[in-house]
């Protein structure tokens, strides 16, 4: 046992001596702690134990059938050979030195140390902050493939199923909390007029808190009326400005080739069809909500809207807006058909689903509006299917919730898509879905 006393004399050495420092927190921790020579074989091994060997307690009380199910989880993320992979599995299984090592909490290897930039912007960016950003990308990613992996472990009963999936995700989220902790602050910048006030219209979807999201739906709202006066008065100008001619000389010829009545040109009737295939996985949910709100108080533009959603295969949920309001529609429609909102999304498996199924919504005068981020987890990106989808319609706008800097990472497939669309949108935040809209409709 150690005394209280001891531990908040270890406690209080900590405001002397540099955390992140090895050699200093660990003489800390032995002044501090061990009181008696006899407790210094004892001090070692916790140590090393704790710091450098990190095997949880849970993962010791598991069966083989448990170790080997996490072993295979572990060998698929090696397979990738990708060196972030690698910690990661390491960390799963207990070692925490590799990633340590990238926060700085143990010296670099002698092979590990960065070579000088000539670029300085690059060179602002320390290797432990680039290393730590990578790191954190990829733990969002593989905490979903960690839940798919373990939902397909059949060789466990469903509680060990469910026990699995807690275990990577727990430690998959201590490693991602580790580096939000430890990672290097960027240097401190003047912030410009502009920049002090955080503006509803320019905030990405994925940041937005609760209320604001309420707030930018109340706004989406309000971009809609405004949009359906823009075209009222539009129509209006259109019937004001247009003479036609061969009318107005015709009706003359009563009154002895006086125009008395100027007959003018009808606007244009031509409207076409819009066919939505949203994304409605975690990351990009909201956008999807937005965009779909609009199309529909907006339908008065397109002859006809069709509304498809996906995360591995594609449903249609157009009938669904006709009887509920959105949020409700939504959640009925995914309920309904029984689709699984914590699921990685797989676009080319969603692709090939829709133009199985509705491949007859696909017509020369159909504007194809795909709304998703492209982030298919390294799954088969399929280009086939998309390619005969793009063939069919007048055109194909891709809107993208995510910064344009995370569209072409290794696990995303928009790069694959994108020879096959006319546009390719960011529409992260507000404004930008206002500015695609206005001019989509006007």
């Amino acid at each position: 046992m150690v005394p209280t006393n001891s531990l908040l004399l270890a406690i209080e050495a900590q405001k002397w001596i540099n955390p992140l420092d090895q050699e200093q927190f660990r003489a800390a921790l032995e002044a501090s702690l061990v009181i008696n020579q006899a407790d210094q074989p004892t001090f070692e091994r916790v140590y090393h134990r704790y710091f450098h060997q990190q095997i949880p307690v849970s993962l010791t009380q598991e069966n083989q059938i448990f170790k080997l199910n996490l072993k295979d989880f572990t060998d698929q993320l090696r397979k990738e050979g990708d060196p972030v992979n690698h910690i990661l599995a390491d960390y799963i299984e207990g070692q925490t030195d590799g990633l340590m090592n990238r926060l700085g909490l143990i010296p670099l290897e002698p092979d590990h140390v960065p070579q000088e930039v000539d670029d300085p912007a690059k060179a602002d960016r320390t290797p432990k902050a680039r290393d730590s950003q990578k790191i954190h990308n990829r733990v969002r990613v593989l905490i979903e493939l960690a839940e798919d992996f373990s939902a397909r472990s059949f060789s466990m009963n469903r509680e060990k199923r469910e026990a699995l999936t807690a275990y990577l995700r727990q430690r998959l989220e201590e490693a991602a909390l580790l580096l939000d902790q430890n990672r290097p602050k960027p240097k401190a910048r003047e912030i410009l007029p502009w920049e002090k006030k955080r503006t509803l219209s320019s905030i990405s979807f994925n940041q937005l808190t609760q209320q604001e999201i309420e707030r930018v739906k109340e706004e989406v709202e309000r971009l809609a009326q405004k949009l359906k006066d823009a075209l009222s008065a539009k129509r209006k100008r259109t019937h004001r400005g247009h003479i036609e001619i061969k009318k107005t000389i015709r009706d003359s010829l009563r009154y002895g080739g006086v125009p008395f009545y100027i007959h003018h040109k009808s606007p244009s009737k031509t409207k076409g069809k819009v066919v939505a295939l949203c994304d409605i996985s975690s990351s990009v949910s909201y956008a999807a909500q937005f965009m779909i709100l609009l199309l529909y108080r907006l339908q008065n533009r397109f002859s006809k809207i069709r509304t498809f959603v996906f995360i591995r295969h594609t449903y249609e949920i157009s009938r669904y807006f006709e009887a509920y309001p959105m949020e409700t529609a939504l959640v009925k429609a995914t309920k309904d058909h029984h689709i699984g909102m914590g699921q990685p999304s797989n676009y080319g498996t969603s692709f090939k689903s829709f133009l199985d199924t509705y491949e007859s919504a696909l017509t020369k005068d159909t504007t194809l509006l795909i709304l998703g981020d492209g982030q298919n987890n390294f799954n088969n990106p399929m280009t086939e299917p998309f390619e005969k989808m793009a063939k069919k319609v007048e055109r194909v706008i891709w809107l993208n919730p995510e910064e344009e800097k995370f569209w072409y990472s290794s696990s995303n497939s928009l790069r694959h898509y994108k020879p096959f669309c006319d546009q390719v949108i960011e529409c992260a935040t507000l404004d930008q879905l206002g500015e695609f809209t206005r001019n989509l409709v006007l």
